[in-house]
C-alpha cells in the first residue's frame, strides 16, 4: 500500500501520506482531484489481500488497515491496562474512524466528544463546533474541571 501511494504521490503532490506502521492513511484534502484514483489503488491492494485488510472510508482520507481492528478495540486495550484500567477515559474524534472508539468509551462511562457540525450522527455523547471550541473547553475543564461538559 504504501509503494503504490508513494507512486501516486508522484502524480498529486499534494497527496498525504500518513504511515502508521500497521496501517497507511492517505489523505486528499489538498488533491481532492485524486480520490478517485487513489480509492481505485487502495481498493486493488485490499482486495489483493484477501481477508487480512480492510479500507476505511474518512473525511478525505483513506485508510488501509488489518481487518477486524479498530480504533475501538485499541482504546479498549489501553483502558484494561495499567495506568490507566479502572479509569474513566475522554475521546474526542471528528471522523467515522472514531466511532468505534466513542462506542468503547461510553461501554466505560467516558466523556465521548464528536468535533464538527451537528448534521453527523455520532455515538458521541457531546458535540464541539470545531478545534478552537475543543481548546476553550479543554482550558474549562484545566480552571473548573467539576464543570467541564462539552
Amino acid at each position: 500500500a504504501k509503494a503504490a501511494a508513494v507512486a501516486l504521490q508522484g502524480k498529486y503532490r499534494d497527496l498525504d501520506i500518513e504511515d502508521k506502521g500497521r496501517s497507511l492513511a492517505l489523505h486528499y484534502r489538498r488533491a481532492p482531484d485524486a480520490e478517485k484514483e487513489a480509492r481505485r489503488m487502495l481498493q486493488r491492494v485490499v482486495a489483493s489481500a484477501g481477508t487480512e485488510l480492510t479500507l476505511l472510508d474518512g473525511k478525505m482520507v483513506l485508510e488501509v488497515q488489518p481487518a477486524g481492528v479498530s480504533k475501538g478495540d485499541g482504546l479498549r486495550a489501553m483502558l484494561d491496562a495499567e495506568p490507566f484500567a479502572g479509569r474513566r477515559p475522554c475521546f474526542l474524534g471528528d471522523d467515522v474512524t472514531d466511532e468505534a472508539a466513542f462506542e468503547a468509551c461510553n461501554e466505560k462511562e467516558g466523556v465521548t466528544v464528536h468535533i464538527g457540525d451537528g448534521t453527523t450522527v455520532t455515538a458521541a455523547h457531546y458535540r464541539l463546533p470545531d478545534p478552537n471550541a475543543v481548546q476553550a473547553w479543554l482550558g474549562q475543564a484545566v480552571e473548573k474541571p467539576q464543570s467541564a461538559a462539552p
